[in-house]
């Protein structure tokens, strides 16, 4: 029986990167696209619109949405972009949703990439929705042996 699918948010100013998990396990986190970022309700409207692109299965029935701490743990200006940015989105999929720790994401998927042989230039169009897919992973993992929050009532 297939899991219901988790979307990954690696939410930013120009782009939105997007992740999903696997339809089989949901245990394996998968790269999906670069959406147009903006306001909270231009990146809603991106992500949505990209979602009713593809196959009606993949709708999500949660989504983790990176939240950029400081490194000391405290929320900043980019953290109160992402909150609203998330809740953006949720009010337009009307799904679950859940905040989770992306501090260096981005740098381990420029890290990533760099060890594939991806140059600086090409990491653009990849690095948002690599990002998406390490935090969406480091969500998945932490969940493995738990229920998620949703399944909480949380």
């Amino acid at each position: 029986m297939d899991r219901e699918r988790i979307l990954g948010i690696d939410p930013g100013r120009r782009r939105v990167g997007l992740a999903l998990s696997d339809a089989a396990e949901g245990t394996i986190a998968i790269p999906l696209a670069n959406v147009r970022g903006g306001s909270p309700e231009e990146s809603a409207k991106s992500v949505r619109e990209y979602l009713h692109s593809l196959d009606p299965a993949v709708m999500p029935i949660a989504i983790v949405v990176g939240l950029p701490l400081r490194l000391d743990g405290s929320e900043g200006a980019s953290a109160r972009m992402a909150r609203a940015i998330g809740e953006a989105i949720r009010e337009s999929l009307d799904c679950n949703l859940v905040f989770w720790d992306e501090r260096m994401t981005s740098a381990q998927a420029s890290r990533d990439l760099r060890r594939a042989g991806v140059n600086a230039r090409a990491q653009r169009g990849q690095l948002d929705e690599r990002a998406a897919a390490i935090l969406l992973q480091s969500f998945l993992d932490a969940h493995r042996e738990r229920p998620f929050p949703w399944d909480l009532g949380a």
